[in-house]
């Protein structure tokens, strides 16, 4: 796990100089440049495999071809075993060097070879092409901007904002993105004509053009047959071979334990390889104390050398530390926890495995159950009787949602029976609508009534929610799988796996997630999707494969989601938020209306999820505008929250 960077189109050793400076978090241990008259090449390096001669950027024997690279190519082995039958030579012990002789030897064509993480440059001299190419599921980040000619890519945008000639500015559109999604889920970051690589694709620079190029989808196939014991049998045999291949390194090596199925499978799955390996838990004191049970049900069970880390309330103080890591704001609280887990973890291991990505390939949230049944309840309605219950329902359901709401107090709980009711009309309607209202945290927000005006005439698709979700919904798939294609497309690469790859390389260690190796997706979606969800059975399959090798409890216990204990942490967040909410710096960005923000201060009296996730993005694209424009990079949180109107 490294951090890359580049330029071409420049000679400028300063700019490539603190470009590598503002990713030495990502490789703390060495670092190296090449340059010549066209590019040049930046590498952080944090040291896991060939610890002695691996130093990059890494070239071919006649240093034509360049590459830096980030990430670990696990198939590298038998891939150097065939190239040097063909005649390659190498220098190193590195799967770096591999990639390099691929490319001599197969073209572009060559990336569809690599099974691995990573995000890499080839610097072609011969043709002048530059390649920039990014692992199948964007596990690995990589970020580009072309400007005048210029082409500047890096691991992290910070890297590229080190080139002067370029003004940061707010793109309306991905802030729109973010606000509504509560995390940016597009390929145009929150910083103008900064973009990213797509997963599962490649970028060739050449001449002055640039082409995006796909070397990977996820295909699905729906014909299969339901044989339970022979896909069970071939899932285990892929999760064996997926988590011993990712046990390759030359430094300590651990796990993140949760004690849910996902992270504590990982952990089984590694003791069959590793003995006694060392595991990392979380937890948030008294409330956290239930979780922590079961994580060590897990240690116990494989004999495990665990740690547990407590996590504080006044660790909200690291916020402005873990919104610098992000690059861009992102309304995740659970970036904190893993945040301090992994500065913990860095002083025994460099290395950890984690249980991401399971769920959005084998249905493990409950909203996979609840689409696929409300789906098929709108499917059993004839459209004769929608078209008669449609105007019955819109005359009888509101003055019923207000009655019932009349009788709480809890603010969540009359946000429901509002829900409700609009759930029943968008069913009956017919299409998607009702996903599209409950997939996307602050869907139901009017953003007439969110945004000034000023800012929404620069708004090109305020609809693009709703895009994205017939994008997908639509496909002529069923309905679950439609779910999980979205979830891989979307919530994967741009909130989960930028969570756990910033948090992780903030502290220098190196987060794999081996249940979302390519190879698992591709047979997830060539299962048929009874044996994902069977009846309210959750990851069914998946279940199947783990049973014999987990405790039963492990198994049988419903999913719980690994977040912040808001209601105990509710008197610490205002303290956070309302400072941000109330300056007249988040007025005057002229995005948001002043009743807006208003409402959304006088909100935080009653924490509720909704709100919570409300204030959270106000809070976080704020205090990510005094770091990045405002140029309050080295401050303190109390200057950060206090010291700036």
């Amino acid at each position: 796990m490294c951090g890359i960077c580049g330029v071409f189109g420049l000679n400028d050793m300063s700019l490539i100089r603190r470009m590598s400076d503002q990713l030495v978090h990502r490789g703390p241990d060495d670092y190296g440049f090449y340059s010549d008259e066209f590019v040049m090449l930046g590498h952080r390096r944090l040291s896991i495999i060939d610890l002695s001669s691996g130093k990059q950027p890494i070239h071919n024997e006649d240093e034509s071809i360049w590459i830096t690279f980030n990430g670990e190519i696990y198939n590298y082995l038998p891939l150097r075993a065939e190239l040097e039958t063909k005649g390659h030579e190498f220098y190193t012990s590195t799967d770096t060097e591999v990639i390099v002789h691929l490319y001599e030897e197969y073209g572009e064509e060559f990336i569809s070879r690599l099974r691995g993480d990573f995000a890499f440059c080839i610097w072609d001299s011969n043709s002048k092409k530059i390649l920039l190419a990014r692992d199948r599921l964007g596990i690995k980040p990589l970020y580009y901007l072309l400007t005048n000619g210029v082409l500047l890519f890096a691991s992290e945008i910070k890297s590229i904002l080190q080139y002067e000639e370029y003004t940061p500015r707010v793109d309306p559109n991905a802030l729109h993105n973010f606000f509504m999604y509560v995390y940016n889920n597009s390929l145009q970051t929150l910083f103008q004509d900064i973009k990213k690589v797509p997963p599962g694709s490649y970028m060739v620079f050449q001449g002055g053009e640039l082409q995006i190029k796909s070397y990977w989808d996820v295909r699905i196939d729906e014909s299969a047959t339901t044989d339970e014991e022979e896909y069970s049998r071939r899932l285990r045999e892929l999760l064996d071979e997926a988590v011993e291949m990712q046990l390759m390194s030359d430094v300590p090596l651990g796990a993140y334990l949760s004690g849910g199925l996902d992270s504590s499978s990982v952990v089984g799955l590694m003791s069959q390889f590793v003995d006694a390996p060392k595991t990392f838990s979380v937890g948030f004191g008294d409330y956290g104390e239930s979780e922590l049970k079961y994580a060590r049900i897990v240690s116990e069970h494989f004999g495990t050398d665990h740690h547990e880390i407590i996590v504080e309330p006044d660790s909200v103080n690291l916020l402005p530390k873990i919104i610098w890591h992000l690059d861009e704001p992102m309304a995740d609280m659970a970036t904190i926890p893993v945040y301090v887990m992994s500065g913990e973890a860095k002083k025994i291991v460099s290395v950890v495995l984690a249980g991401d990505g399971n769920d959005e390939i084998w249905a493990g949230y409950s909203n996979h159950y609840i689409y696929s049944k409300l789906k098929k309840v709108q499917n059993s309605i004839p459209n004769p009787l929608r078209k008669v219950m449609l105007p019955v329902s819109r005359v009888l359901i509101p003055p019923a949602s207000e009655l019932a709401s009349a009788f709480v107090k809890d603010p969540l709980t009359k946000a429901r029976f509002h829900y409700n009711g609009e759930l029943v009309e968008h069913l009956l309607e017919g299409g998607n609508e009702f996903i599209y209202k409950t997939c996307y945290p602050l869907s139901h927000v009017d953003i007439n009534e969110v945004y000034s005006d000023d800012f929404l005439k620069n708004v090109e698709s305020p609809e693009q929610g709703r895009e994205v979700s017939r994008r997908f919904m639509e496909q002529k798939h069923d309905v679950l799988n439609n779910l999980l294609l979205m979830d891989v497309k979307t919530i994967l690469p741009d909130s989960y796996l930028v969570k756990v790859d910033r948090m992780t390389m903030a502290q220098g260690i190196e987060a794999r997630v081996p249940l979302i190796d390519y190879k698992l997706v591709d047979f997830s979606f060539m299962v048929h999707p009874k044996l994902k969800l069977n009846g309210s059975t959750e990851k069914y399959l998946f279940k199947k494969a783990m049973k014999g090798l987990l405790p039963e409890v492990t198994v049988a216990r419903k999913k719980r989601g690994f977040g912040v204990p808001t209601d105990r942490w509710a008197e610490e967040l205002k303290d956070v938020f309302e400072p941000l909410l109330l300056s007249h710096s988040l007025e005057k960005r002229g995005y948001f209306r002043k009743e807006f923000l208003i409402k959304a201060v006088a909100s935080l009296k009653n924490i509720d999820p909704y709100q919570t996730r409300v204030a959270w993005n106000l809070a976080t694209l704020e205090m990510w505008h005094r770091i990045f424009e405002d140029g309050g990079l080295h401050m303190d949180i109390e200057t950060i929250l206090h010291g700036w109107d």
